[in-house]
């Protein structure tokens, strides 16, 4: 399985020193059965640029949290076996994963790093986290009825979310 995970510059260093990302739980993302359900139009590489843009967003709040690394996100890219790797899948991340030993480095396939000329950009959207967290914890949500389909709907308003149904996983009705 690939596995996306999130890092920063700053963090880099002492991978290299050691030759693996851990200790063990490491968090990560990967194409899983919930994120193929979430975005089933997509192909196996439209899949993994998601699972990808996951870990970029979790790079970003590791460079909330870490205001001396430089404002470049990293996603280091690693071939796992499959029984080392339990998904941990929420309806906000349905591509996450957690691989259940370190990483090591010869594990590790490939790695993307931003460019230096996005460092002010990276730096205004990791300001931005904590306002864009409480939105969303603010934002009105309205539950409509499922249709006779396990997929529920749900109807955002008034939040600057383009108005319209989305499918929601966790329908209850039989």
């Amino acid at each position: 399985m690939r596995v996306y995970l999130p890092s920063t510059l700053a963090a880099l260093a002492p991978v290299l020193a050691v030759g693996q990302i851990g200790p063990a739980p490491v968090r990560g993302f990967a194409v899983t059965p919930a994120l193929r359900e979430w975005y089933a139009s997509g192909d196996l590489e439209e899949l993994e640029y998601v699972a990808m843009t996951q870990a970029a967003r979790a790079s970003l709040r590791l460079l909330h949290a870490d205001p001396a690394a430089p404002r470049r996100r990293v996603v280091l890219v690693a071939e796992l076996s499959d029984d080392l790797v339990m998904v941990r899948n929420g309806l906000d991340k349905p591509g996450q994963v957690e691989v259940t030993v370190p990483v090591l480095l010869a594990d590790v396939v490939s790695g993307h790093v931003d460019d230096p000329v996005a460092a002010d950009d990276i730096e205004a959207a990791a300001a931005a986290l904590p306002a864009a967290d409480a939105w969303r914890q603010r934002r009105p949500v309205r539950r409509g009825r499922c249709r006779g389909s396990r997929a529920a709907l749900v109807r955002h308003s008034g939040t600057g979310v383009p108005a319209g149904l989305i499918p929601r996983l966790d329908c209850s009705c039989g």
